[in-house]
């Protein structure tokens, strides 16, 4: 992903507008450049909580030979600590050689935008050479670990998974028992580097979990509780446990599910 750090940000803070310094831009790709990407001034819209509405000014050139038909592009603020505070599509269609197309976004912001990036999302035929690699490794995690995985509906085994998946977006869906069942919708750039690590925290406990003092993990419903021993109900029925050995006893709010 091309990035170009903005040399300075000047907040006017009695004023509607935010105005960045003149070379907010970045061209992609940045070693061959085929467009030219400028930020223009921030016109505050409106507030809400810790939330402020801009409408931003962006402009994009073909700087390349080829007539773009059709392309659209994702357009992301990044904040100090290049976190993604705002992201936005960014349009081509019939862009001629040396043209340039002017747009104006609609931004909810929290913090301050000191970057700017731009990912290729659709390329046409003609740039279809631009494309990055079809497919990339991934890592995905979750908390708890130990959840069965599944990609598109096909099962992919228990978290956590290393596996090579397609760019773009990919429905996932977690289940463990224990744990109420969890969807997710995981979105692979083309330009994003192998390795990434997605860590997903699954659904709430839907039973008690007892953890005994040799690691020993149970899930069921704490029917009772004294001085000597501690009475789970689980899928095999009723089970006690020397008071003792217990190190620790979770309890979770009862659901209609759950009973």
């Amino acid at each position: 992903m091309a990035r170009f750090r903005w040399a300075a940000v000047i907040l006017l803070a009695l004023s509607s507008t935010i105005l960045f310094a003149a070379d907010a831009a970045l061209d992609w790709p940045a070693d061959k450049p085929v467009l030219h990407f400028e930020i223009g001034k921030f016109n505050k819209a409106g507030s809400f909580g810790n939330r402020n509405v801009f409408n931003i000014d962006v402009v994009t050139k073909n700087v390349s030979a080829t007539r773009i038909s059709y392309a659209t592009f994702h357009l992301y603020l990044l904040d100090a600590q290049k976190t993604r505070i705002a992201e936005h599509w960014v349009t081509l269609t019939n862009v001629d050689p040396g043209a340039t197309v002017k747009s104006v976004i609609t931004s909810q912001v929290v913090g301050v935008p000191v970057e700017f990036a731009v990912a290729a999302d659709h390329l046409p035929q003609e740039l279809a050479y631009l494309n990055g690699p079809t497919t990339t490794s991934v890592t995905i995690e979750t908390i708890p670990s130990g959840a069965n995985l599944t990609v598109d509906g096909t099962a992919a085994g228990k978290t956590p998974v290393t596996m090579s998946v397609a760019v773009g977006s990919h429905a996932i869906a977690f289940s463990k028992d224990g744990f109420a069942g969890d969807t997710a919708t995981l979105s692979v750039a083309a330009d994003q580097a192998a390795g990434k690590t997605y860590s997903f925290e699954l659904g709430g406990a839907l039973h008690d979990t007892v953890e005994l003092r040799d690691g020993t993990i149970i899930s069921g419903d704490v029917i009772a509780v004294s001085e000597s021993e501690i009475v789970v109900r689980g899928s095999d029925g009723e089970q006690k446990y020397v008071r003792a050995l217990v190190k620790r006893v979770s309890f979770v709010e009862k659901t209609e599910a759950a009973k």
